[in-house]
This record gives C-alpha cells, sequence and structure tokens, in this order.
C-alpha cells in the first residue's frame, strides 16, 4: 500500500486505516514528547553541517525516527478516526436539524394559517416535532366547538360544568375544600360561598 502525502491529502477512508493498523501491530499512539523529539530530530537533522561524505548524523537520525514511526501512525490513525465519527455525527445532527426546522415551519403554518391570527397563546413554548400533535388539537378543538355548537351551548362553555346537578356541584365544592382550602370556592346563586 502506498501513501502519497501532499498538503491537500484527505484523511484516509475506513479501508485504509484498518490496513495501516494491521500493518502496524500493537502500537500504542505517540505521546507528546516522542513527537517533540520527533520534531527536535527533524530540526537537527536539518540544521547539522552535512558533510560531503557519508552523512552518518543524518542516517543515525533517521534510523531512530523510522523506529518510532509505529506510535506516530497509530496516533495519526486514532485522530482520524475521531475526525470521521465527529463528521458523521455531524452530518446526522444536520440532518436532524433540517427536519427540526422543517416541523417547525409546519407548526408556523398550523399556529399562524396564512399570517392570519395566532390560534394558541403566544407564550405557548413549542418544541420539535410537535406538527401531528398540534394539527390533531386544533383539529379536535374545532370538533368539539361544532359539536357544542349543534348542542346550543356557547362554545367557552365547560361541557363537563355544563351537566353537573345542583346536588353534583356541591360534591365538587366539598371536594375543593378539602383538596384544595385556599382555591376560591364558587358562589351560589346569592353570591356567597357554597354550601359546607
Amino acid at each position: 500500500m502506498t501513501i502519497e502525502l501532499t498538503a491537500n491529502t484527505p484523511p484516509s477512508t475506513s479501508e485504509q486505516r484498518a490496513q495501516l493498523a494491521e500493518l502496524i501491530g500493537d502500537a500504542q499512539p505517540a505521546t507528546n514528547r516522542l513527537l517533540e523529539q520527533l520534531a527536535e530530530s527533524i530540526r537537527d537533522r536539518r540544521e547539522h553541517d552535512h558533510p560531503t561524505w557519508e552523512d552518518l548524523y543524518c542516517l543515525n537520525l533517521v534510523s531512530w525516527m523510522g523506529e518510532r514511526m509505529g506510535p506516530v501512525l497509530r496516533r495519526v490513525l486514532d485522530a482520524e478516526a475521531r475526525i470521521a465519527e465527529l463528521e458523521s455525527q455531524d452530518e446526522r445532527r444536520r440532518v436532524r436539524l433540517a427536519a427540526a426546522e422543517a416541523d417547525l415551519l409546519a407548526v408556523r403554518g398550523l399556529l399562524s394559517p396564512a399570517g392570519g391570527p395566532r390560534r394558541v397563546p403566544a407564550e405557548m413554548e413549542i418544541h420539535e416535532r410537535v406538527a401531528p400533535a398540534v394539527e390533531w388539537l386544533l383539529t379536535r378543538v374545532a370538533d368539539l366547538e361544532q359539536l357544542l355548537a349543534s348542542k346550543n351551548r356557547p362554545v367557552d362553555e365547560d361541557p363537563i360544568a355544563y351537566s353537573l346537578t345542583p346536588k353534583a356541584a356541591a360534591s365538587v365544592d366539598r371536594l375543593t375544600r378539602l383538596f384544595a382550602p385556599t382555591q376560591a370556592l364558587r358562589e351560589d346563586a346569592n353570591g356567597e360561598a357554597g354550601g359546607r
């Protein structure tokens, strides 16, 4: 396997990383100190006085550096694998964000159709992926409003409270006093507090 290094070399593919990992065996990632020593060796090799005959100093440095390339390659492979993992996470998040934005646009259309008046209170917090729930709720409210209108009841009247008999209303007042004594009690027809 040949790997060319240029300024624009893209990261290795997962297959290339697997091949390199097999070649370097159980080498552990290079420490920061090892990287520093390798950088110093590169500097020393570049800056020393090169003789016209055999350059034993350079040969020794190259040999020393070559023996330590396994850990460097392991560190590079680990870093590239981490980059690939982060890029994959980025793509998944980008797809989720695009879906959430589309969903929120749909919700905005449901809450304020065609630029008309808002159909729910402005202070109501809207979370991601609620368009189907909001649509169902709005449809259900419209159905209930139609049902109430067909029974000649005001739309804003509570259908449960509407059907309470005087005896049931008294029970509700007793339960309210028992479970929520500080809550305001309903007033009877004379404007006084409900029966005890």
